[in-house]
């Protein structure tokens, strides 16, 4: 309560001056402006450095977290966050530095994901895209892609495909994140594992997990493989596919 004058004062002098008036005047969160009383002005700046570096106020890295886990300091809810989001991504993030752009999308990305905010799926999936690189750039592709797949924001799957041919981490993520949506998309990746023996089980179930029924026709090639486990691997994955047309020639080569 005893901020609450303040905060009053600090919206009227916002509203007075013209600085993003309708949000500022009528829409901005009370307990954010009480929480961190120069939040109005940085969330109304027109630079995405000065909005984004709120979220150093509102996120504390775990001190000796390997995981780069966050806490949350201060007692906001999902609005006030959802909030904060919005008027950080209202601006062009491609205008940040890759140190500052590292840790902004870390910590976006993270209160993405906590609390469940759909709605931004579109907004960042807008950054998957070769034009978007730099030092953090692997890091803030995979944070994004990661962040999609906890929302299971599976309409933008096609933003995600091309990334299963990139580096070692990304196409992982990518892969599994295709994978975790059933999406068709992952079928060129997961028929690619066929060439590594030591992937080609773990590709079948896959391509049985997403229901890939189109790919019967390469999966038989598989029962030509003179190692007997890959071979009845495909048996077995052409008769969940319920592709047993495919499968009734195997007699043919495994005798």
């Amino acid at each position: 309560m005893k901020n609450l004058g303040w905060v009053r004062l600090a919206s009227l002098c916002l509203f007075i001056a013209g600085i993003g008036a309708p949000v500022v005047a009528q829409d901005f969160p009370g307990r954010l402006l009480e929480a961190l009383p120069n939040a109005a002005e940085k969330l109304t700046s027109e630079d995405v450095a000065v909005r984004a570096s709120i979220l150093n106020g509102l996120l504390v890295p775990v001190p000796m977290s390997c995981t780069g886990e966050l806490n949350l300091p201060f007692d906001l809810n999902k609005e006030d966050y959802r909030f904060v989001v919005g008027q950080i991504l209202e601006k062009d993030m491609r205008q940040l530095d890759d140190k500052t752009a590292g840790t902004a999308w870390h910590f976006l990305t993270h209160l993405i994901r906590k609390f469940e905010m759909k709605e931004f799926a579109g907004p960042i999936a807008e950054y998957l895209n070769e034009e978007y690189r730099g030092a953090s750039g692997t890091s803030i592709q995979y944070g994004i892609i990661s962040t999609l797949q906890a929302l299971q924001a599976k309409e933008f799957d096609s933003k995600i495909a091309p990334y299963t041919t990139a580096s070692p981490a990304l196409s992982y993520i990518a892969l599994e994140t295709l994978i975790s949506f059933k999406s068709k998309k992952a079928i060129p990746a997961l028929l690619a594992k066929f060439s590594d023996k030591n992937k080609t089980w773990w590709a079948l179930d896959k391509l049985v997990e997403i229901g890939a029924i189109e790919t019967a026709p390469q999966i038989a090639e598989l029962l030509k493989d003179e190692e007997e486990n890959i071979s009845y691997g495909a048996i077995d994955a052409l008769v969940l596919l319920n592709a047993k047309a495919q499968a009734k020639n195997r007699w043919q080569f495994l005798k």
